[in-house]
């Protein structure tokens, strides 16, 4: 039997970090939060907030010191309300250590 093939396109590292989460809500409001990442990579994060957001909603993540990106929630988790993952949508991510 072959190897299951990894389809991330960057590697995950668990970082805990503090963000401002602010949400554009299907019904046309915004909601704002603090949370922070569980999990990120280059092209997303694992959040923990107390949000429960849906699947393809837009988001705006701020970690302080740096602009704001844009991303959309690509994961729901069904176990753990306020858990969900993002993809952002530029590889501009905050949390990535300049090189």
């Amino acid at each position: 039997m072959s190897e299951p093939i990894d389809k991330r396109r960057s590697q995950r590292k668990p970082r805990t970090i503090a963000i401002q989460l602010s949400a554009a809500l299907p019904d046309g409001t915004t909601a704002e939060a603090k949370a922070h990442t569980l999990l990120v990579n280059q092209h997303g994060a694992k959040i923990r907030a107390d949000l429960n957001l849906l699947l393809g909603c837009p988001v705006k993540i701020t970690v302080e010191g740096h602009e704001p990106v844009e991303a959309k929630v690509a994961w729901v988790s069904q176990d753990k309300p306020g858990e969900f993952g993002v993809e952002l949508q530029s590889t501009d991510a905050p949390w990535e250590e300049s090189k």
